[in-house]
């Protein structure tokens, strides 16, 4: 199955360090005081602590995320998780956090294929892309001819076209081309040309000829037998 890209997941918090001197010897927070070294979880995605200074004045401060399995990853860091890798990033500019999935450059495809490698399945040369997705580059005939995705080949005297759909879907396939051909027609009515002498009428015509030899008229339908197609 080819799969397509992954999305990112991000979640942003606007971190606000709050000074307040005297009176209250720690952080409050939506009614709720906490003291030196307290942590709460602030849209159940950051971890907030709370610091007193000496001289009584306190601050709050993200000091991790929180994946949605309720594992942390501490400001700044990263983690790798299958074939993601979460990402606690800090913007120093606006003072904001954000929890960011990305796809993993560790990711293996099947389980067993490095990121960048390229192997063929089938009839089909497969290369693996960050996130452990598998992208297809090309499909292949019986003789190794390569057909790139999307594009129309000639192999053999046939017209091979590699074709991958919106949904997925990936069609293989190859047909005999009816080549036509100019062929003379011969009218047996005799005329006479200006220097005097008779003869046939001829006139050249379009025909097509199917892979058994039998000559076509335009306009003709038929079925050819020397054709593939495969799917995927």
């Amino acid at each position: 199955m080819i799969s397509s890209a992954l999305n990112l997941i991000t979640k942003i918090f606007i971190l606000l360090t709050i000074f307040f001197n005297y009176g209250i010897f720690g952080c409050t927070h939506n009614g709720i005081t906490y003291h030196n070294g307290d942590e709460w979880l602030e849209k159940n995605a950051f971890v907030v602590r709370c610091t007193v200074n000496s001289d009584k004045s306190w601050r709050s401060e993200v000091v991790a995320c929180v994946l949605p399995d309720s594992r942390r990853v501490p400001i700044l860091t990263s983690l790798e998780d299958g074939n993601s890798v979460w990402k606690c990033e800090k913007n120093d500019e606006d003072r904001s956090v954000q929890l960011r999935q990305a796809p993993s450059n560790n990711a293996l495809c099947n389980g067993i294929r490095p990121v960048g490698s390229v192997w063929q399945e089938k009839s089909f040369e497969l290369e693996c892309l960050p996130g452990g997705y598998t992208r297809l580059r090309a499909c292949v005939t019986e003789e190794g001819n390569r057909v790139k995705i999307n594009t129309t080949s000639t192999v053999n005297g046939f017209d091979v076209e590699c074709i991958q759909f919106y949904n997925g879907t990936i069609i293989f396939r190859g047909a005999k081309p009816a080549v036509p051909r100019v062929e003379p027609i011969v009218f047996p009515q005799p005329i006479r040309s200006q220097y005097g002498a008779a003869g046939p009428i001829i006139t050249p015509a379009v025909r097509c000829t199917d892979e058994s030899g039998r000559p076509r008229h335009v306009g003709d339908y038929w079925t050819e037998k020397s054709s593939f197609q495969q799917n995927l």
